[in-house]
């Protein structure tokens, strides 16, 4: 895995499901079982993270900080911003929106897909909703008769969709193609339709069959409004090349000013390895002023027309550096400037290495994930966690610590491990810190790890020993049976304990009935069966997965049919870079 600050987001967004680490935007179980579920052993019955009862609702002297996605209260506003305009933070695939807006329907010039319609991804953010409405309104003056179609946009927050890899953060938004029978009718599909080189399609309509054409002058309307609406916010407009180059021609040929013919030279264009985009037009913008401010990142074309607002940047930056030592501001104010400078500075470590010793709790454990994100600093909350006393702020330590996965972070976690430590939550709620300490470490594949977590095996402590079993199977990737004691998991790390974890991960495949060797991208097409088996099993498939392709999506969030559709029609569309042969029937899934 590449990106480090953000590794297994996606998975520990699902998995760290506690108070203290409230994640808003929940996974669900997949739809397919292979084998019914052993129900003598309750701890695999509980979704990942809830080995102890839930504690009370925090009172009025308790707080928490929201994970991003899935809650606009966990955008970390400064003193008089304005929280009624949307912004799109981070970048294109593992952002999230604030604020986001909704395209309502009926609408007089747009009309969302019904499949897409009901998806509910119908919310962007402000000036993607200011350039589709006025796209539409050209379009419907230079032809009545049309009317712009939408397919995917995003949620509400933003976050991953299984749909595409991108669409996280409100800057992108899918318009399908304009279409006609052929006698020149508008025709309105339910759903994207592909169309070839030479500008056909075929659908099922009714049962029967029926070839449509790409409007083209319909389509130029589109791309001309996006381009007019747009400005210098427009950065890409993906389609396949074949069809640029049809929409380029009309225009030549119908005296399109070269103003827009050469902006549309750039921007139109067929992504690198990707979809051709032979379906619909994929509209991004860039981040706005106000985006830049609150943290949103570009990636790609960096157009002669962009603009990188660095002042609306650096006086944010600036900002929120004295708001952090400003001793008369409130704990929160102070807080909330440590996260923002996380979603924007990466030369704010020294400050966060600071602040995770300052006398407020509050700050201390937004300093703690601050530095976390950062990818760096697993020694500065080590040495913090040897003598913290703050319950919440004991939390984010150990989160922070399992996202980094380095090796001193694993030994501190390890460490943390031999010796009981009760935490009082809110309500007078006991709980033993190595519950989250198992789960944080499942997020750093140590094999180092699995010792410690047999020896708890036979704690008496409520939820240490089924958070350290649940721990155990995915370090593993095997299952020892219900309620399986350190016994028995002893007897099973001296057979294995000098084997990599490559061996561990190809026979706890082939125990679950999937032939998977070894050598583990020799079992592909297993591997995405099994991403609809037991949490483990999806979990650590996935991963293999990611790690042969080079690709990691946020597919660990999505439901588990989603995610082996999504990597099943992956690797049969790179088979040949891999020498693969043709998905089978029954790994080869088509979206509906």
């Amino acid at each position: 895995m590449s990106d480090d600050t953000c590794r297994f987001r996606g998975w520990r967004l699902f998995f760290v499901a506690t108070w203290a680490l409230l994640v808003a935007c929940p996974g669900t179980s997949g739809r397919i079982e292979h084998r019914p579920p052993d129900h003598s052993d309750p701890s695999d019955h509980q979704a990942p993270g809830r080995a102890v009862s839930p504690p009370p609702e925090p009172g009025a002297q308790t707080w928490r900080y929201p994970r991003p996605v899935g809650s606009d209260t966990a955008f970390p506003y400064l003193p008089g911003e304005d929280r009624a305009v949307s912004r799109s933070v981070g970048d294109v695939t593992r952002g999230f929106l604030v604020a986001g807006k909704r395209v309502s329907q009926p609408h007089p010039n747009l009309l969302f897909l019904k499949t897409q319609f009901g998806r509910e991804l119908v919310y962007t953010s402000d000036p993607m909703r200011r350039v589709l409405r006025e796209t539409s309104e050209f379009v419907a003056e230079r032809h009545p008769s049309k009317i712009v179609q939408l397919g995917n946009l995003g949620h509400r927050t933003g976050g991953d969709i299984p749909y595409s890899v991108s669409h996280n953060s409100g800057r992108d938004a899918d318009l399908a193609f304009l279409l006609e029978t052929p006698d020149g009718k508008p025709y309105v599909p339910k759903d994207l339709v592909s169309v070839d080189a030479s500008g056909e399609a075929t659908v099922i309509d009714d049962g029967e069959e029926r070839t449509l054409v790409f409007d083209t002058a319909g389509n130029w309307a589109v791309v001309e409004g996006l381009i007019r609406a747009s400005g210098d916010d427009l950065q890409h407009i993906f389609v396949s090349h074949p069809l640029k180059t049809r929409l380029l021609t009309y225009a030549r040929r119908h005296d399109v000013p070269a103003d827009i013919r050469s902006r549309a030279q750039r921007v139109l264009g067929q992504p690198w390895g990707s979809l051709p985009h032979d379906d619909h037009f994929h509209v991004r913008l860039y981040c706005s002023s106000v985006d830049v401010a609150s943290g949103c990142r570009e990636r790609g074309t960096k157009h002669p027309w962009y603009d990188p607002h660095r002042k609306a940047r650096g006086e944010t930056i600036r900002r929120a550096r004295r708001l952090v030592h400003d001793g008369d501001r409130s704990e929160k104010v102070r807080a909330s400037a440590i996260r923002r400078l996380a979603l924007m500075d990466t030369k704010a470590d020294s400050l966060f290495r600071r602040a995770v010793d300052d006398e407020s709790p509050r700050v201390r454990a937004a300093a703690a994930r601050a530095l976390a994100d950062t990818g760096e600093g697993a020694d500065v909350l080590a040495a913090r966690l040897q003598i913290e006393r703050h319950p919440q702020v004991l939390i984010e330590l150990v989160d922070g610590l399992g996202r980094l996965g380095s090796d001193r972070a694993v030994s501190a976690l390890i460490d943390e491990l031999k010796t009981p430590r009760l935490v009082e939550l809110p309500g007078q709620f006991d709980v033993d810190l190595r519950t989250y300490v198992a789960d944080s470490l499942i997020q750093t594949d140590a094999s180092d790890a699995v010792p410690a977590l047999i020896a708890t095996l036979d704690s008496y402590v409520d939820g240490v020993s089924q958070t350290s079993r649940r721990a155990l199977r995915f370090l593993t990737n095997h299952r020892l049976g219900p309620g399986a004691k350190s016994e028995a998991w002893r007897t099973w790390w001296e057979d294995y304990r000098g084997a990599s974890r490559d061996t561990w991960l190809s026979a706890g495949f082939q125990e679950a009935g999937y032939d998977v060797p070894e050598r583990l991208r020799d079992g592909i097409w297993e591997l995405c069966r099994a991403i609809e088996d037991e949490d483990y099993l999806s979990y650590n498939a996935q991963r293999i997965l990611m790690g042969i392709s080079g690709k990691s999506p946020p597919s660990l969030s999505w439901p588990k049919f989603d995610a082996h559709v999504y990597w099943s029609r992956w690797f049969d569309k790179n088979r040949d870079k891999f020498g693969l042969k043709p998905a089978p029937r029954d790994v080869s899934t088509e979206m509906n």
